[in-house]
């Protein structure tokens, strides 16, 4: 069985930022193929799905630029990475991203084509200082609450979406709660289109679907070698991608 990561992370160089971003932005920290490469064979696993990391919270990033930099970068990985394609939001950008890629974008860009796409769509939400002022109260809050947020208005919708969902990094413990108050509001949420990125030993409600990121290279990654005897969450990974188990 093929093992992804689901949660890889590109550290875009400072030649693609927007112009305002390089003057302002000073962590210009990069990382080569090989540190990918290494890290995926130290968690045992085949490939890792190769998401934005700045161009997800830099507003102004190019589209076709990043999409170009993504597949250069994983096309000498043997495949290794494989780039998701990066949504903004932007109806027209839908048609410079790779047709067989999944697609990934923040929750308010992604309900704009879980009802169009029959692609895996990823959603993935980052700090922006919505919630505090302090980055690391933020991006404790931005996961879980956006998700919550992002599950309501599926329901509100009361639609299936045309396409598989996975919703990274915002672990599980919360929804066994949030499924029940959902049912009391009378929202109708695709539950069985949903998939989550788990928080290793974490404890979650047993008939979710779950995937497996280390959230690499950030500083709050997670070592997936602690899944090493569970298979659940890579097979789950591959009925989310569409492919057999």
């Amino acid at each position: 069985m093929i093992r992804y990561d689901m949660d890889i992370h590109a550290m875009e160089p400072r030649e693609l930022w927007p112009a305002k971003w390089r003057s302002i932005w000073r962590d210009d920290a990069t990382f080569k193929l090989d540190d990918y490469l290494r890290h995926l064979d130290s968690e045992k696993c085949d490939v890792g799905m190769f998401l934005p990391t700045r161009a997800l919270f830099m507003d102004g990033f190019d589209v076709v630029q990043y999409q170009e930099w993504a597949h250069e970068f994983c096309e000498n990985s043997d495949g290794r990475l494989w780039a998701a394609g990066w949504y903004n939001g932007i109806a027209r950008n839908l048609s410079v991203l790779d047709s067989d890629a999944p697609i990934v974008a923040l929750p308010e860009h992604a309900r704009k084509i879980i009802y169009k796409t029959t692609r895996p769509v990823i959603v993935h939400s980052v700090a922006r200082l919505a919630y505090s002022l302090d980055f690391h109260v933020d991006h404790a809050l931005a996961h879980p609450v956006d998700a919550m947020k992002f599950i309501a208005e599926l329901g509100a919708v009361g639609e299936t979406p045309t396409c598989n969902i996975a919703i990274l990094e915002c672990g599980t413990w919360w929804i066994g709660g949030w499924m029940r108050r959902m049912q009391k509001e009378n929202l109708n949420v695709p539950w069985d289109n949903i998939w989550f990125g788990i928080d290793i030993n974490e404890r979650s409600v047993e008939r979710l679907r779950r995937v497996a990121g280390s959230d690499f290279p950030h500083y709050d990654q997670q070592d997936l070698n602690r899944l090493i005897d569970d298979e659940a969450p890579f097979r789950s990974a591959l009925e989310f991608l569409g492919m057999e188990t």
